[in-house]
């Protein structure tokens, strides 16, 4: 996003990225351009479904991030699965750089980065786990990588989903943007939804001082008065006692 959006110092955790810097305005007049009226009314929706690194982003920001993670995986795949020296130079797409530019797979890269924010899912999480379930494609007698539309299959997907299930239930997972942490706290949705996921996580941990101890002293993403309004005293006070060793 545009240094000039109050948000944006807050992204500087992404990479660089294609149009990863426009304008709020220029956000909206090339969705407003390129995306059907029925896919934009489902974006109010994914607010308070998508990873919170997202909801402080713009939907077509987020969806620009999205295909650079795909480019980024597809490559991978190439590297992996066919030839190691070819795979920083192919394209997703060989004719176009931007996908907005595809009338075949623009609507397909962001309904499907819609599916994934429906799942609340991590992008880099999403594409890491669904290339490692499919199979390779055969094409003309090639190997080739998936296709956007091959990964909004539904056997897929929920294979996906379940892998990010799996990995919320062993390891409990932090936004990476400064936004939440408490340095930052502005008392909006999105930072009360964070701290709300990160409580209702920590309560389900046997020891639950410890993760505790972890969000407040290290990652410095929970408050502390939230925190005492949350949990026992002897809990907070262990959590306390914890940080020495942190």
């Amino acid at each position: 996003m545009h240094p000039s959006s109050p948000k944006s110092k807050f992204l500087n955790f992404l990479p660089p990225f294609l149009y990863g810097n426009l304008r709020f305005e220029h956000y909206e007049i090339l969705t407003i351009s390129n995306i059907k009226r029925a896919d934009l009314k489902v974006e109010t929706e994914l607010m308070n479904k998508k990873w919170f690194d997202y909801r402080i982003m713009h939907p077509l920001m987020a969806t620009y991030y999205f295909f650079h993670l795909y480019s980024e995986a597809y490559k991978n795949f190439w590297r992996q699965n066919i030839n190691c020296e070819q795979a920083d130079f192919v394209k997703p797409m060989r004719k176009y750089v931007d996908f907005l530019d595809s009338t075949q797979e623009r609507n397909t890269i962001w309904r499907l980065r819609q599916m994934v924010d429906a799942c609340g899912m991590r992008y880099e999480f999403f594409f890491t786990s669904a290339m490692k379930h499919l199979h390779k494609m055969i094409y003309n007698g090639r190997i080739m990588p998936p296709r956007p539309s091959m990964l909004k299959n539904e056997e897929l997907f929920e294979k996906v989903y379940a892998d990010w299930l799996e990995t919320c239930e062993a390891v409990t997972q932090y936004a990476c943007s400064p936004y939440f942490n408490v340095a930052n706290y502005s008392n909006s949705v999105v930072q009360r939804d964070y701290e709300d996921y990160l409580i209702k996580q920590i309560k389900r941990k046997r020891l639950p001082q410890y993760a505790l101890s972890y969000c407040l002293y290290e990652k410095e993403c929970l408050r502390i008065e939230r925190v005492i309004a949350e949990f026992d005293l002897d809990i907070v006070q262990e959590a306390i006692n914890e940080a020495k060793f942190i």
